[in-house]
């Protein structure tokens, strides 16, 4: 089950332009993060080992949609940046 990290405020638009996820595990891991509404996945980091994967590109979410990830029951770190438009 996807855990909500956020939902756009009500008249903006928000445009994710980088997602960062640190993994402190020995073993393979993938975290996917979601568009709410479609389930769409915005990215998808991946890796081996402890250490940070990163995503850049950019996506337009309008108001009212969410943003969640997936990535089992490791600890992570998860860091997400954009901006909102009016």
């Amino acid at each position: 089950m996807a855990t909500l990290l956020f939902t756009v405020p009500v008249g903006k638009t928000c445009v994710v332009r980088d997602i960062e996820c640190f993994m402190n595990t020995v073993g393979a891991w993938v975290v996917n993060i979601y568009a709410g509404s479609t389930g769409a996945i915005i990215a998808q980091l991946s890796g081996t080992g402890a250490g940070w994967k990163q995503w850049t590109g950019r996506v337009a979410l309008p108001a009212g949609e969410t943003i969640s990830c997936n990535a089992g029951t490791t600890p992570f770190t998860l860091i997400g940046t954009g901006y909102l438009l009016t």
